[in-house]
Order: structure tokens, then sequence, then C-alpha cells
């Protein structure tokens, strides 16, 4: 499983890092939104883990932009703020990340959910979510036909 860690944070980076090698993932880090942009679409991570507040674009813009960009396979992202709000981690998920974390990181936590949100990639999984997406797509054009009429 490939994860791409994204932080500001120099000392956090080189430790997610080795926690995460630890683990047998394959780990990439970028120190901000920008070199993480133009790292995906020759890396294609499956798992993105992001800092939400950093300097230039922050985390949010970064899932849309990622999110957004027809390069990338499918993959799974994870906030990490320091905010404990469950606002902050509504306001994560509504931009298009599938978990929120706060900092500091309980490892135990991070190990579960990259489990889950890994077999959530699986193959099986991917084929069914785009054969749901094709029919939503599907029910979306029969409503404009039969609206327009």
């Amino acid at each position: 499983m490939r994860i791409l860690f994204i932080d500001d944070n120099e000392d956090l980076r080189s430790l997610m890092s080795l926690v995460l090698t630890r683990q047998n993932y394959e780990v990439k880090v970028a120190a901000s939104a920008e070199s993480a942009l133009k790292l995906c679409p020759e890396w294609q991570p499956q798992i993105v883990i992001s800092d939400i507040s950093m300097p230039g674009r922050d985390g949010y813009e970064l899932i849309h932009l990622l999110r957004a960009d027809g390069r990338l396979a499918p993959f799974r992202a994870i906030a990490l703020t320091g905010f404990s709000l469950l606002s902050d981690k509504n306001r994560a998920l509504c931009a298009g990340f599938d978990e929120c974390l706060t900092k500091p990181l309980d490892f135990s936590l991070l190990f579960d959910i990259l489990n889950s949100l890994s077999a959530s990639l699986s193959p099986d999984f991917i084929a069914r979510e785009q054969t749901e997406m094709s029919r939503v797509a599907d029910l979306d054009s029969d409503f404009t036909r039969f609206s327009s009429r």
C-alpha cells in the first residue's frame, strides 16, 4: 500500500515515514500541498494523509484538487488536525477526506483506519463502487431526459 504523508513539520514527516515504513507501507512524504500535487500523478498513492493547516494551500484545498485530478487512481484520504471540535471533523469530511484524526496521533487508531481504508481499495470494492457510480449517472441522465419533456 502506497501512502503519501503531507505535513509542513519536518520532525513529524520523519517520524511518520519511519513508523509507516516499519508497518510495511511504501511511504513518500511531502512538505507542502504544492509538492504533493507534483508527486501524486507519477506515484499514484493509495492513501493520502494530510495536515490541514499548512502554509500556502491548506489541506482542504489540497484534497479538493486531488479529488478533481482525473489522472489519479482511486485513493482514500485522512485529514490531520490540531483541532478536535466536531465541526472541524465535519468540515474535513465534507471537503473530501474519508477520515479525520487529531494531533497528537493515536497510532493504534491510525493503523485501524489504515486497515479499513486499505480494504476499501480492493479491486472488488472499486469495481462495485464504479458500477454504483455508473448507475447513479444513468439515473441522473434518465431524470434529465424525463424532466426536460
